[in-house]
């Protein structure tokens, strides 16, 4: 078995991780996994607050969260913070949109088995369920 992996316990890490960002606030608009080609797995989290504070802040913001969430199983040097209108964010936000067949968004993790993700060359996507909940006014 590969040894870098993505395992159940990793991806229930980042479940519990989003469950407590959305408690405290911190808006998270698409939350996935992905392993772009010759790299390890990250958690992406596309947040406005990249936007609207820029990368390094909203890094500091993620940080103080991350503190408080030791108990999550993350490391906190596998989580990419990006904007939303990052090219991957925005692909993976359209991969769980509703679909006309499919009216509510999905409450499953979505697999992604393309090659490329937002034009980035990936070896594994998975996307969590719509969040859009934890984006004030969404």
């Amino acid at each position: 078995m590969d040894q870098d992996a993505l395992v159940t316990e990793r991806v229930e890490a980042g479940k519990r991780f989003l469950a407590q960002l959305s408690a405290v606030g911190f808006p998270i608009a698409v939350a996935f996994w992905a392993r772009p080609s010759d790299e390890q797995w990250f958690l992406y989290l596309a947040s406005p607050v990249v936007d609207e504070k820029g990368g390094h802040e909203a890094y500091r913001d993620l940080t103080l969260h991350e503190r408080r969430f030791d108990n999550v199983g993350l490391d906190p040097f596998e989580v990419r913070l990006v904007s939303p209108s990052d090219t991957m964010a925005v692909a993976a936000a359209k991969l769980i949109e509703p679909k006309p067949w499919q009216p509510k968004p999905s409450p499953f993790m979505t697999r992604f088995d393309g090659s490329r993700l937002g034009g980035i060359d990936v070896e594994g996507v998975l996307v969590y369920p719509a969040l859009a909940s934890t984006v004030p006014g969404a």
